[in-house]
């Protein structure tokens, strides 16, 4: 069927005359709400009544997380919701109009804020003043308020589980000066259903809670609501950049104390395993967080194994010192010989020295009393030679032994601290 130009502008003029009546009839609707209207009062009808607000918090995405600063960054859509008197009216006297919006600045609010907010940019305010985005309210009165926001809270972290940690991170919401009595906030919805997943963290859980404390402040109690971020960090990234790397130099520093004292390779080998694990403690160092609260177990590891190759190190730098000296070395006594020769050897099934007793055996023919003066004295002579030179030989020997004893210790220690650290990583991941 085609129509003609006379039904075209019938239809046209209908449909505009439509549009002006509704449009009328939400101007005159607006006019009339606001008319009078006070935003600096809240919407009761006696003084002390109480006002209940419900507040609802859907985790859209995890933006950052820094360890260092211990803050968190995400973005979130906070859900408002209470019942304004003064907003409400009869749907059939303006053309079945039954919701319309209206700028937040235009109509009382709660004054919520983030109480742990961590922006240097932003006070915390949910709705900041003269903000023009539009809140829903119905003919009941009923206001709907859902800004999109992008908070900065502060977090307390704990990193002694790097990089297999798990953070609680509470972010706080609640009126700044309407205490319980005259604002009541009510736990309303905890939702994820639009998050978008972050590729270095995972959400574990995501609760809320509604809490009453009282403030030093003010004698009446103030009610907040809790929102409780639980997040485990993803392993991935790090096992192939600093796990992996990180365990073969370990498993180098171990191979290092198998290598002989005397050997120029030990030394070389042994500082430039030193100046690695120097590097990855402060790659770990630029991401944690300056306190002494925790200290990662990570980075204790790598200490550890530090400390234990810096003093195979210094005991093969001193074998050296004394094997290419001048100087004949002194031979060790007391306290030292014992640890060195008697109490370590046992306690790391070390085989103890043939030199233990620190005496050699003087030969057969020195016992020979038959023997004339003449040739008495030439073997004394020789005797002292020799025993001088066995002298000499048994005092390298024992700067030997002792520096394979200090090895034996440090690779026990460092496999030991590297088993029980390996076992804790994997039961701490589960």
């Amino acid at each position: 069927m085609v129509l003609d130009w006379r039904s075209v502008l019938i239809i046209f003029f209908s449909l505009n005359s439509n549009f002006a009546s509704s449009s009328s009839s939400a101007g005159k609707l607006v006019r009339k709400i606001l008319h009078d209207y006070e935003p600096l009062v809240r919407p009761v009808i006696h003084e002390h009544q109480n006002l209940s607000v419900r507040v609802g918090l859907e985790l859209v995405q995890l933006l950052e997380v820094n360890e260092k600063s211990q803050t968190l960054k995400l973005g979130a859509t906070l859900h408002e919701e209470w019942t304004d008197m003064n907003l409400s009216w009869n749907s059939t006297e303006y053309a079945n109009i039954t919701v319309i919006r209206l700028p937040i600045s235009k109509i009382w609010h709660p004054d919520i804020y983030l109480y742990n907010n961590a922006d240097e940019d932003s006070s915390g305010a949910v709705a900041a003043p003269g903000s023009l985005l539009n809140a829903f309210i119905a003919n009941s009165g009923l206001v709907l308020f859902v800004p999109h926001l992008i908070v900065t809270s502060s977090c307390r972290m704990d990193v002694t589980w790097f990089p297999f940690d798990t953070q609680t991170c509470v972010l706080v919401f609640g009126s700044w000066t309407y205490s319980e009595v005259l604002l009541d906030a009510q736990l309303w919805l905890v939702d994820m259903k639009e998050y978008i997943e972050n590729g270095k963290w995972s959400v574990l859980d995501f609760k809320g809670a509604r809490v009453s404390k009282i403030y030093a402040c003010c004698p009446e109690p103030y009610v907040s609501i809790q929102f409780t971020l639980v997040i485990k960090r993803r392993v991935l990234y790090y096992f192939f950049n600093l796990i992996v790397p990180g365990g073969l130099i370990g498993f180098l520093a171990l191979l290092g104390f198998t290598i002989p004292p005397d050997s120029r390779e030990k030394l070389t080998l042994g500082v430039t395993v030193l100046f690695s694990l120097i590097v990855f403690l402060n790659v770990i160092a630029e991401t944690m967080p300056a306190n002494s609260d925790s200290i990662p177990l990570l980075g204790t590891y790598f200490n550890c194994v530090m400390f234990m190759i810096a003093s195979s190190v210094v005991s093969t730098i001193l074998y050296n010192k004394h094997l290419r000296s001048i100087a004949p070395p002194r031979r060790f006594s007391g306290i030292p010989k014992r640890i060195l020769f008697v109490w370590l050897p046992r306690l790391l099934w070390f085989d103890a020295p043939f030199f233990d007793k620190g005496e050699i055996e003087l030969p057969l023919w020195k016992r020979n009393s038959e023997q004339s003066n003449q040739e008495e004295i030439g073997k004394s002579k020789e005797l002292k030679l020799n025993l001088k030179h066995n002298e000499q030989k048994i005092v390298l020997l024992e700067w030997k032994y002792a520096a394979l004893v200090v090895d034996r210790l440090c690779l026990v220690i460092s496999l030991a601290f590297a088993l029980i650290s390996t076992l804790v990583f994997l039961v701490s991941s589960l």
